[in-house]
């Protein structure tokens, strides 16, 4: 993986073909979207499982623990893919603020 020859790949790939190029990276950026709103449903249905689990069990302390690590992690994901998500959706306005020119 050379990430060098990737960005150079990718420069002059844009600076041949302009438009090609961001109506191609359009194309990315939705499957990237759409990647974000399938992790945070199924981070979001994995984590009122678990708050499910842990509200009608009887759970040893360790596993009580664990669970509630986990329902802690899947929220901080949550919140960084929603970061993630607003930037995309700023790079996906400007490439068709940039394809409308």
């Amino acid at each position: 993986m050379n990430n060098q020859a990737n960005v150079t790949r990718k420069i002059d790939h844009f600076e041949e073909d302009t438009i090609a190029y961001l109506q191609a990276d359009k194309i990315v950026v939705d499957k990237n979207l759409n990647s974000f709103f399938i992790l945070k449903l199924i981070y979001g249905i994995v984590f009122m499982a678990l708050a499910i689990v842990l509200s009608k069990l009887n759970l040893k302390p360790i596993y009580f623990g664990i669970f509630t690590a986990v329902m802690i992690h899947l929220a901080v994901a949550i919140v960084i893919d929603t970061f993630g998500e607003r930037y995309t959706k700023a790079y996906k306005a400007s490439i068709e603020q940039a394809l409308q020119l």
